[in-house]
């Protein structure tokens, strides 16, 4: 159950109540029409990967684990092989093996509804993805057990 009270709303504010769930939408909510859940696309974690492939993550408001999202390409083709919405707000796609020569903007794509959804980024470039034939690194660390950290140009 969810219940919410609104105080106060100043005569300028939007009118909107937005509300976000990490794990998705509740069951049974597609049984009140009047409620909707948008998703918002803010960006990629990295905005360059190999052509081989790469490991990138989206960022999103209103996206829960039990959502089916994927990231398309300037020809509306899905650029994962994989997406899976790890935590509440956070995409992780498996990118295709495919060239991308220029920056192009991401978006996003309900699979279920096939809803598309445009960067919500003030600053498009967060949302720009292009492959590189090489990535040139002057240094790999391993911060944590989880984590390696490559350094230089397009890493």
């Amino acid at each position: 159950m969810v219940e919410a009270q609104i105080d106060d709303v100043p005569g300028s504010a939007d009118q909107s109540l937005r509300v976000y769930f990490g794990v998705g939408l509740p069951v049974g909510m597609t049984d009140f029409p009047t409620v909707t859940f948008e998703p918002k696309f803010y960006g990629l974690t990295t905005n360059t990967g190999s052509i081989a492939g790469a490991v990138i993550q989206a960022k999103f408001a209103g996206v829960g684990t039990t959502d089916t999202i994927t990231l398309i390409d300037s020809d509306n083709d899905d650029m994962c092989s994989t997406a899976t919405v790890l935590r509440y707000g956070v995409l992780e796609c498996h990118v295709k093996a495919k060239s991308y020569s220029s920056s192009f903007l991401v978006r996003a794509k309900d699979t279920t509804s096939n809803t598309v959804y445009d960067c919500a980024n003030d600053v498009n470039t967060n949302c720009e993805y292009s492959t590189t034939l090489t990535l040139e690194h002057t240094a790999v660390t391993n911060p944590s057990s989880t984590t390696i950290q490559l350094t230089g140009a397009n890493a």
